[in-house]
């Protein structure tokens, strides 16, 4: 049986609460303020725990600024998880201290910018607004464009994936977050995170392999 979904507080989502009432709800996030966000009392997790806990948070966080970064777009949910993961840092990073924490970010960074264009790294970190409102239209632009593309595609995506051109849309949007805001041109060739779930692997694949038969 499925466990019933509740709003749970705790010590790091004051401002990271759903909107809403019995009608409906806005920003619920299970692991920021639904069930799985409840405190277990009693475990006291170890300082080795606690820095994969800041480097976990600290990823979440940075997937949120990239995707901001390269759209100038976000959500309800995603603002909720950067401002839990901001809280979450910072309450490990005052048990730790700095520096432990500090290093985990280097770490997280230095992996990241591994998966991203070299040139919209340095604009993410030091441009200016001209520069951050360029790569945002470039990259919404393509969105557009492969949109368009999937469009005139439907009938051989809905054959492929027995799905209608919405699904299909909102499947090359998961693609987008999973490349971590990388444009779909320049990740036909990738090969599939190895990291990522079997289920992320198995949609991954079939959307690349849609889109290989549109690019040919």
């Amino acid at each position: 049986m499925a466990k019933q979904r509740k709003i749970v507080r705790n010590a790091d989502n004051e401002h990271a609460m759903p909107l809403g009432d019995e009608k409906g709800v806005v920003g619920y996030v299970d692991e920021v303020n639904g069930n799985g966000a409840e405190e277990i009392a009693g475990f006291a997790p170890t300082r080795h725990e606690l820095l994969l806990l800041a480097k976990h948070w600290y990823g979440v966080q940075l997937d949120n600024d990239w995707f901001f970064f390269v759209y100038q777009s976000t959500g309800s949910s995603q603002m909720r998880r950067s401002c839990f993961a901001g809280n979450r840092i910072h309450r490990i990073a005052d048990v730790l201290g700095d520096d432990d924490v500090n290093q985990v970010i280097a770490d997280v960074n230095a992996e990241f910018s591994k998966q991203v264009d070299p040139e919209e790294w340095n604009i993410f970190w030091h441009g200016d607004d001209a520069q951050r409102d360029a790569i945002a239209e470039k990259n919404n632009q393509e969105v557009v464009e492969f949109f368009a593309e999937i469009q005139k595609a439907e009938q051989k995506i809905n054959r492929t994936l027995g799905h209608g051109t919405e699904a299909a849309i909102n499947m090359l949007t998961f693609l987008h977050h999973y490349r971590h805001g990388r444009s779909i041109s320049s990740v036909l060739g990738d090969p599939i995170d190895p990291t990522a779930t079997a289920t992320d692997k198995q949609l991954a694949e079939q959307l690349l392999q849609i889109l290989r038969s549109i690019e040919s």
